[in-house]
């Protein structure tokens, strides 16, 4: 997914730096949103299954201290390692989705329908 969002953020910066003449601009607008949203849908689904990670990590951690066993003290290892790379892959896709809406603001100042955005 990473791979996925790197590519189209250089596609749209690409397009955006060296438009060809009589670019669409609404089209290539339409395009991008279609992207964003199928991006945070994944985005949604990541924290979702990241949520349910972490219920998972908390009662491995809670059975580890009312059960103290090196099963359950591994069990408890292994979801806090998962946790924390499922935790870093979401903050990856978060913020890629941000710089993919800052994007989309320079797209809406292309196609001439609103004013520039200066936020």
């Amino acid at each position: 997914m990473d791979k996925y969002l790197r590519e189209h953020e250089q596609y749209i910066s690409r397009v955006l730096t060296t438009a060809p003449p009589g670019l669409d601009w609404l089209a290539l607008l339409a395009f991008h949103r279609a992207q964003v949203q199928f991006l945070q849908h994944e985005r949604l689904v990541h924290l979702l299954v990241m949520l349910a990670f972490a219920l998972f990590t908390l009662a491995a951690l809670s059975a580890f201290l009312f059960l103290p066993s090196v099963t359950t003290g591994a069990l408890a290892g292994i979801l806090i390692l998962l946790l924390a790379a499922y935790v870093i892959h979401y903050y990856k896709l978060e913020n890629g989705v941000q710089r993919l809406y800052r994007l989309d603001r320079q797209l809406v100042a292309r196609t001439g329908t609103l004013p520039p955005f200066t936020g």
